[in-house]
């Protein structure tokens, strides 16, 4: 119980009370099952953090997007814009293989939140960087 409350965010104060104990005494007889929980707590922010993408990425891919909609891309000769590239996949990988994002630094700038990628693209984007580290 002390550590599902830990894990929820609830001070030991307030666990304290709920179990209606001394703090100390809470403190005393259950500091391992505190950490636990406050671990716990931290390593599922961290996970919630990695799962998002970053503004800058997200602008990435709706740039990306964009392109290969707009008169930029041809069948025949790819994307310019993305290394002759003639998929969103291989025009993130491309960018996500240029020395710090290289030449595709500038497409992160200027947009609106509502202009970013959307739940498709971030999946697009995943799978890109998945393979990118295999």
């Amino acid at each position: 119980m002390v550590e599902q409350l830990a894990t929820d965010g609830f001070s030991a104060d307030v666990i304290a009370a709920r179990l209606n104990m001394n703090k100390n005494t809470l403190r005393a007889r259950h500091a391992l099952q505190l950490k636990a929980g406050r671990d716990a707590k931290l390593e599922k922010r961290a996970e919630a953090e990695a799962a998002e993408l970053r503004k800058s990425e997200r602008a990435r891919l709706y740039a990306i997007k964009q392109s290969f909609e707009s008169d930029w891309y041809s069948p025949e000769h790819g994307n310019p814009l993305f290394g002759d590239t003639h998929s969103v996949e291989e025009a993130l990988a491309w960018c996500i293989e240029q020395d710090g994002g290289g030449p595709c630094r500038w497409i992160t700038t200027g947009l609106s939140e509502s202009d970013l990628a959307d739940e498709y693209d971030m999946a697009v984007y995943e799978s890109a960087q998945g393979a990118r580290r295999v």
